[in-house]
């Protein structure tokens, strides 16, 4: 594999293009070209990488990246999720201690998406590599979907802060500038003011959650922490009991601590919910 005579600036914005066209097929094809070529494709397909928990691809993907050290450097997005039913998936035979041993390994994320974990049945060592990871100072943007109340109080369990002295809890808290609560999660948003919680929340650009009636007070106040730094916002009420009277149905939403806002979406709210917009 010869070096190309092309300047890197000429490689990185070839390698930049389709990345942003979620080209794979193009980044693998430029990491074949040549030696001078394969850093700047490297870089790009696996800035983002996904585990699904079910087993076997799983497991190769781990043991793909701990016989290749140097791919950990590139990750920057990192998602892990479950994509079948949790009691299938309770049978099957995945060794958790190579995603446990990866999630060690990665020390740059930015992002981390994780839906439709059962915390508290994950083994010892993986939840404790998740929460190195979520505890990370470079981490920017959180996406969580965890509706298993027993696994919500394992969540909470497993970041809330404690001495500031153990050396793997941040001195400071991590400021998110992108947090998404997930269209199944039930983690309570007052969780994330509360003084345990590992997250600071006045940093905040983008907020999508999911919300019912009973947490409107809760997300006001979130609202009203983030302040002037919120400009994307949206909002999505999972659901009301269709038995409460029409003029009884109110979800007052205040915006007048989020003046910046420049993208609003509000979602299955209709004539029965009112906004205080």
């Amino acid at each position: 594999m010869r070096d190309s005579r092309l300047p890197r600036e000429l490689i990185d914005a070839v390698t930049d293009n389709l990345h942003e066209d979620h080209d794979h097929d193009g980044l693998l094809a430029c990491s074949l070209v040549c030696r001078s070529w394969v850093p700047s494709s490297q870089r790009r397909l696996f800035r983002r990488i996904t585990f699904v928990l079910d087993g076997d691809d799983c497991e190769r993907k781990a043991q793909t990246f701990l016989s290749s050290p140097h791919l950990f450097n590139y990750i920057r997005e990192l998602k892990v999720h479950l994509r079948g039913d949790w009691a299938a998936w309770k049978q099957a035979t995945l060794d958790q201690s190579l995603l446990a041993a990866v999630l060690r390994k990665l020390s740059k994320l930015q992002s981390i998406e994780l839906r439709n974990l059962h915390f508290h049945e994950l083994a010892v060592d993986l939840r404790q590599s998740l929460r190195r990871v979520l505890l990370l100072p470079s981490l920017t943007s959180l996406t969580l979907e965890i509706f298993n109340d027993t696994s919500i109080n394992c969540f909470q369990n497993l970041l809330t802060r404690g001495d500031q002295e153990n050396d793997d809890e941040p001195r400071e808290r991590i400021c998110l500038s992108d947090l998404e609560i997930g269209d199944r999660s039930r983690l309570p948003i007052d969780w994330f003011l509360e003084p345990r919680s590992p997250f600071e929340m006045s940093h905040i650009q983008t907020l999508r959650v999911t919300s019912d009636e009973d947490d409107e007070k809760a997300l006001n106040r979130l609202l009203r922490t983030i302040g002037s730094s919120l400009k994307h916002l949206e909002f999505y009420v999972s659901y009301w009991d269709k038995c409460t009277p029409v003029e009884n149905l109110h979800f007052d939403i205040k915006l007048e601590f989020n003046p910046n806002i420049s993208f609003l979406r509000l979602t299955n709210i209709d004539y029965r919910t009112r906004s205080g917009i």
